[in-house]
């Protein structure tokens, strides 16, 4: 390392900037995966969620009636406890000294506190929500509200008339919690607001429930049909119950309580870290061969000396993973650096916490092992295959065949990189400048096409209603104003006819729709159909496949594509592979 040391500073730098980011991947990713499971009974606890199926139209619900919770306690033996669970948003409240608009208080059933095991401090957890006129508090709001003092036993007023006695102090909430209540109050108080506790008709509290052990969850048949022997007309109805464990990652369209995460953004970004890493380990494989020739000599004079090839192998696998295990403590020093640039770019509290996350640092020690393994493998194996009698006489022997192929290969899929498109809005005064603005952009070499559009890509797109005028029928139908280079700056291609082109003045009036339209709107061959959208009749011109020109979360609708007038407001242009570009515009 001393005698290399710009080589050293290179492959090392490499190496920590690789597990850097493959750190900080994976604290975010442990954080995420850790959501309430500091719960003593989390395997036990469940929310109950409804799905609305009315007329092919499916909505769900975190949500329930009041009066279901503590008919489960009674009607199914399998339950040990409920407890109900409700936030009111913007509530004035008000100690002696001090008053505060809350953005949201929460409610919820004396059961919730020994159902939950979040952390306790002082008072009866057993009965400090047991008075209606009782409320709980963290510890960071009572020392809001009442400073240095003890809050035990002192007195809030909520909503200006309701006194409440503080009963108990919690700590603050786990940031690893999907609730994150400050002020806890008895359910009762609801009814203080309007709110009928004992409706099976009105569905807005949040139900969760705790079994006994070794009972088995309540399936989803026999809930439902509990719940429609006592509701009316819920036949479109169905409940089942939601793992605790699973509320933040596996909600889905369930919605719920506070900022919620992606079981899919985990695997994402777990194989962009591993990817990350491997890339890294790959540097590393083309740095150490690409100096193989100035250890030739090295490794032929070992093995004159007696090195066998796996004494050379071992060496160069002890430099790698001494190289990773410093790289490590590197990318550790780089990780605190960064570390409050990245909790503000997620919105977490993530620290290198290394006495009360040991199992997390042991698994670092064991990638920088494997990291240090697999990025000295191809060196220490074609090293110690070369010859003594080819290095010693100049020739390296190390240019040639599969070994030379191998770099090649590694190189190549290190700076591989995909053709991007990037997207750019338009002030009103470059709205008018278009076809100049488009001309100049061409000019550059990283750039291969240039159109423009009313609405950015993967984002809401206007709708309007066509109704057939044969049958009577209205669809949906998405549109988008494009001009003529469209498809070939996206790469979609046009499976009927033909596209826009300026060369045909009745493009102005023309459409062009996807597969998906054409078969919304019940067309068998719909090249040269007049169809009238907005009050505005014109020819189908063409069809082009369908693409998503909306977010991968929803479906792909019916789209018609009108001829831009040049005025539109975002230009997209496609960018060539590793290329990148700046522009400046004036005026």
């Amino acid at each position: 390392m001393k005698k290399q040391n710009i080589y050293s500073i290179i492959n090392m730098g490499g190496l920590s900037i690789g597990m850097a980011c493959c750190i900080l991947i994976l604290l975010w990713v442990q954080d995420e995966l850790s959501y309430d499971k500091f719960h003593d009974n989390g395997d036990r606890i469940y929310r109950i969620v409804c799905i609305d199926n009315w007329a092919g139209k499916i909505d769900k619900f975190a949500v329930t009636p009041p009066a279901m919770a503590p008919a489960l306690v009674q009607d199914f033996s399998e339950v040990a406890g409920t407890t109900r669970y409700y936030e009111i948003d913007n509530v004035l409240v008000s100690s002696e000294e001090k008053k505060f608009l809350e953005e949201e208080i929460s409610v919820a059933d004396p059961d919730f506190l020994e159902i939950f095991s979040f952390p306790w401090l002082r008072g009866d957890i057993k009965t400090a929500l047991s008075d209606p006129r009782s409320v709980v508090l963290t510890e960071s709001l009572g020392s809001k509200y009442f400073g240095d003092q003890d809050p035990l036993g002192k007195t809030l007023v909520v909503a200006g008339r309701y006194a409440h006695k503080v009963t108990g102090i919690m700590k603050d909430f786990p940031q690893n919690s999907h609730l994150q209540a400050k002020i806890l109050l008895p359910v009762q108080i609801l009814e203080d607001f309007g709110w009928d506790l004992n409706s099976w008709d009105r569905a807005f509290i949040f139900t969760y429930i705790l079994l006994h052990p070794e009972s088995q969850p309540i399936d989803k048949e026999r809930l439902t049909s509990y719940v429609h022997s006592r509701i009316e007309d819920s036949e479109s109805l169905s409940f089942q119950l939601l793992a605790l464990e699973d509320i933040h990652l596996k909600s889905g369209g369930f919605g719920g309580l506070g900022a919620r995460g992606d079981i899919r953004n985990v695997y994402i970004f777990s194989t962009v870290a591993l990817f990350i890493l491997l890339i890294a380990c790959i540097n590393f494989m083309n740095l150490s061969t690409a100096r193989s020739t100035n250890r030739a000599k090295e490794v032929g004079m070992r093995k004159v000396l007696g090195a066998t090839r796996r004494d050379v192998a071992k060496r160069f696998f002890s430099e790698s993973v001494l190289m990773a295990l410093l790289a490590l403590f590197l990318a550790l020093v780089i990780v605190e650096f960064l570390l409050p640039a990245f909790n503000n770019l997620t919105a977490k509290k993530l620290s290198l916490d290394f006495q009360g996350n040991t199992l997390f640092y042991v698994f670092l020690l064991g990638i920088a092992l494997v990291t240090g393994f697999i990025s000295g493998s191809y060196p220490a194996f074609f090293l110690s295959s070369f010859k003594p009698a080819s290095v010693l006489r100049h020739l390296s022997g190390s240019g040639k065949g599969f070994h030379s192929l191998f770099r090649k290969i590694l190189v190549a899929f290190q700076f591989t990189n995909h053709e991007s498109v990037v997207c750019l809005e338009l002030t009103p005064n470059l709205m008018d400048k278009y076809s100049v603005i488009k001309e100049e952009f061409l000019r550059l070499p990283s750039v291969s096409a240039v159109t423009t559009s009313s609405k950015r890509p993967f984002y809401h797109l206007s709708s309007t209603d066509w109704t057939d005028p044969a049958t009577g029928k209205s669809i949906k139908l998405f549109f988008d104003d494009v001009d003529s280079d469209y498809l070939k700056t996206f790469g979609i291609p046009i499976v009927e006819g033909r596209f826009f082109s300026e060369k045909f003045g009745l493009d102005r009036t023309s459409y062009v729709l996807n597969k998906e339209a054409v078969r919304l709107m019940g067309f068998s061959d719909p090249v040269g159909k007049d169809i009238e959208i907005f009050e505005q009749k014109g020819p189908v011109i063409g069809v082009v496949a369908n693409y998503h020109f909306r977010s991968l979360h929803s479906k792909i609708g019916g789209l018609v594509l009108r001829s831009a007038d040049g005025g539109q407001r975002y230009l997209m242009a496609r960018l060539e592979p590793a290329r990148s570009f700046s522009l400046h515009f004036y005026g």
